[in-house]
């Protein structure tokens, strides 16, 4: 048997195992991965496997200091990214 898998419809170089191990996930590894599989009698594609990646959150928007009287309101408004892909 010999494997090869894919990622969006690229083949990986040196990806070629039974196995396929991403080391240190980032943001770009998200996406489609398949592998075919062939012998002397054929070849055989796997369904797709979808790989997401959570990101850490992170502040886009940081609160700022605010001056007011006695008795009137004060808001502080913090706009963080970080979902997944």
């Amino acid at each position: 048997m010999s494997y090869q898998w894919f990622f969006a419809d690229t083949n990986i170089p040196g990806a070629t195992g039974n196995v396929f191990t991403i080391n240190n996930v980032q943001a770009t590894n998200a996406g489609n991965y398949f592998v075919i599989v062939t012998n002397l009698y054929g070849s055989a594609t796997s369904s797709v496997a979808v790989l997401t990646v959570n990101l850490s959150p992170y502040i886009l928007t940081q609160p700022h200091s605010q001056t007011v009287n006695l008795s009137n309101n004060a808001m502080f408004t913090a706009v963080a990214g970080g979902e997944h892909r």
